[in-house]
């Protein structure tokens, strides 16, 4: 399972791209997977096959997970078959027509996105009024249950300077978050790889970067839990009193996505990264082999789509460029993909 860039230790299996709320920036509600939910013999079979492969961590992504209308019985087998790590990364944090007691025992971690730091700005993302309530009394009901919470925010041009406030008010409502996870906005891309959606707007500019990547140290320092920056900004944008903040994207490194139709993709973002399909060939081994010798990983490991100027950086290997899918938008439109952090 080694690699030159170390072991897979994470999948997102996507199972679903229904969810009820309508965050307008969310790659999810263009249906890019082509299907609604996934079928659940894919997802048993899928789950068998990350298991064989000693993954460690598995998560169930969405649109929501939780409004697959087998979530129960795929975390249920999940838990019982795999000796995985089970995260469930939704935006309701409550599965219907089960309570949370009962279905607790399945998972390991609930990660939910919280948008902003107080209710009317994170009920004005989701589009669904009462939501952040709603979300807090459920994340309540998985702690109070021994399940872990972690909690994923967006840094955009109207959220920067709110990460320790965000998570003090998490704190202050009893959430006792295990990890706070830092995420940027990507672009839209089709299979194409034409491009469906910018979300450029929701870019931070430099000024607001380093105003986020200060708070950051501050939460470390307050609630002395961890933060983790798991969508990268390229280096020469942050202050250099920041860059250990600052570590390459993790997909394609340690970690790789499926949809519910067996696709393997770098980037679950991105589906120009189609990388095979577990399902459709006979190798039971399969998700290893495309880890080990896929040429479209190898491409992204020895960083080949990087323009020019970050080429020949000296931080190249550190920085990694910032976000992937973005330099290759960038790229492919023939302009310089440190322009969006302008001000």
């Amino acid at each position: 399972m080694m690699t030159g860039s170390g072991v897979l230790k994470s999948v997102y299996l996507h199972i679903t791209e229904k969810c009820g709320h309508r965050c307008d920036f969310c790659y999810a509600k263009f249906g890019l997977g082509g299907f609604c939910h996934a079928d659940f013999s894919n997802v048993i079979r899928i789950i068998d096959a990350v298991s064989n492969a000693g993954v460690k961590n598995f998560s169930f992504v969405g649109g929501d997970p939780a409004l697959h209308p087998q979530i129960v019985e795929i975390l249920q087998y999940t838990r019982t078959t795999t000796m995985m790590n089970i995260i469930l990364m939704t935006n309701t944090a409550r599965i219907p027509n089960i309570s949370i007691k009962d279905v607790a025992p399945f998972i390991d971690v609930v990660m939910v996105t919280i948008h902003g730091d107080n209710a009317i700005q994170h009920d004005s993302v989701s589009t669904v009024d009462g939501s952040y309530k709603d979300l807090i009394t459920a994340m309540k009901e998985f702690q109070d249950n021994g399940v872990r919470i972690e909690v994923a925010f967006n840094i955009t041009p109207r959220t920067f300077n709110q990460v320790t406030s965000s998570i003090d008010a998490l704190f202050y409502r009893g959430i006792k978050v295990t990890r706070y996870v830092l995420q940027r906005i990507a672009p839209i891309m089709d299979k194409d790889g034409s491009m469906i959606l910018s979300n450029n707007e929701y870019i931070p500019k430099q000024s607001q970067i380093n105003v986020a990547m200060s708070q950051i140290v501050e939460v470390k320092k307050k609630h002395n839990i961890p933060i983790e920056l798991v969508d990268p900004f390229p280096l020469c944008v942050v202050d250099k009193a920041y860059h250990d903040l600052i570590t390459p994207c993790k997909c394609g490194l340690t970690d790789v996505s499926i949809n519910g139709s067996g696709d393997v993709s770098r980037c679950g973002a991105d589906p120009n990264y189609q990388l095979g399909n577990i399902l459709n060939n006979p190798k039971e081994d399969l998700i290893l082999q495309l880890w080990q010798h896929s040429n479209d990983l190898m491409h992204f490991r020895d960083k080949r789509y990087l323009p020019e100027q970050c080429q020949i950086c000296s931080l190249k290997s550190r920085c990694g460029g910032g976000c992937a899918s973005r330099c290759n938008v960038f790229r492919r439109m023939d302009k310089n993909h440190l322009e969006v952090f302008k001000e």
